[in-house]
């Protein structure tokens, strides 16, 4: 991203031939890009006031928007397998929110509420486990800062430990078994 330049670009460089290609250009700021683990998509957010999702093919650059139900959707995270998308939504008065995304090949876009932190939390880091099965997230409060997990499938976000009320940043280990945060 650089805004001398009037906007953004994502640009995609092949590993071996160190050859750059620009996929998409914006004239909005870029942010908090999340790939997929087959690297056939990327998801982000734009925009500096309204921060949306965007998702863009790598193979074509191929984009479309994805209305999240929030009017501020920040943190997006592809699952595992390509198909979902949970990020942290604000929704009127609700901040504290993690939400999903299913995307669909018919550009069918189903979105629904996985948990609401308690207090009004600011949320980020949002990452899904490597077998898709549960969602880390990082909450920030008036109280402090945790790091904590809640299950895909929805329910109660729960703190991976309680005794640090200053952590946050959490990440899983490739194989799903230990979270690393500060």
């Amino acid at each position: 991203t650089d805004r001398s330049l009037g906007g953004s670009a994502i640009v995609v460089v092949d590993s071996e031939t160190q050859i750059p290609r620009t996929i998409f250009t914006s004239p909005e700021i870029i942010l908090q890009s999340s790939v997929s683990r087959d690297g056939t998509r990327l998801a982000f957010v734009s925009g500096e006031l309204r921060e949306t999702l965007v998702e863009v093919r790598i193979a074509d650059g191929r984009v479309r928007a994805l209305e999240s139900g929030s009017h501020l959707s920040r943190f997006p995270s592809l699952s595992p397998d390509g198909t979902r998308l949970a990020f942290s939504g604000v929704a009127g008065d609700v901040t504290g929110t993690i939400r999903e995304m299913t995307l669909s090949a018919t550009n069918e876009v189903v979105s629904k509420t996985i948990t609401v932190v308690d207090g009004g939390q600011m949320i980020e880091h949002v990452q899904w486990s490597p077998d898709g099965a549960r969602i880390l997230f990082s909450a920030l409060g008036p109280a402090g800062s945790g790091v904590m997990m809640v299950p895909a499938a929805g329910g109660r976000a729960l703190r991976v430990d309680p005794d640090a009320p200053m952590s946050r940043g959490g990440v899983w280990s490739p194989d799903g078994t230990h979270i690393v945060y500060r």
